[in-house]
């Protein structure tokens, strides 16, 4: 029997019991899954990402700003977008050998980043910030 959870798939557990301490003791064996995302699902992602709900606003925005500055603007807008998507994945991932974990998430990134700043005053915030 095996069960998934998130990218976690419990593939056995024991139950024990000790004798001295009168508790069960259940030891779950979890293996880690990863995914692997092709081109195609990452550009989408992206697009996704980038896009949302702001695709009701742009053709507002284009015609307040006019054709040209407003394509301009879109393209600008872009390439900052995707460059720090690019930037926060870097910092998952050094932060990520840094913690020693394979995998962390956006909330992972952002409270152990606080929780180790040279700044500290941010240690404080670093669990508010991981829900918000």
């Amino acid at each position: 029997m095996s069960i998934q959870y998130r990218n976690y798939k419990l593939v056995s557990s024991i139950c024990d019991f000790d004798f001295f301490s009168d508790t069960f003791i259940l030891r779950l064996n979890v293996i880690n899954i990863f995914y692997i995302h092709s081109l195609l699902q990452t550009i989408i992602h992206m697009v996704k990402g980038n896009i949302g709900a702001g695709i009701l606003a742009l053709p507002r925005a284009v015609s307040m700003a006019g054709l040209w500055l407003g394509s301009i603007g879109i393209v600008v807008l872009s390439l900052f977008c995707v460059t720090c998507m690019h930037l926060i994945v870097a910092c998952a991932h050094r932060l990520s050998a840094k913690a020693g974990k394979p995998y962390m998430s956006y909330a992972d990134v952002v409270e152990y980043a606080l929780s180790t700043s040279h700044n500290e005053s941010l240690h404080r915030w670093a669990g508010f910030f991981r829900y918000y």
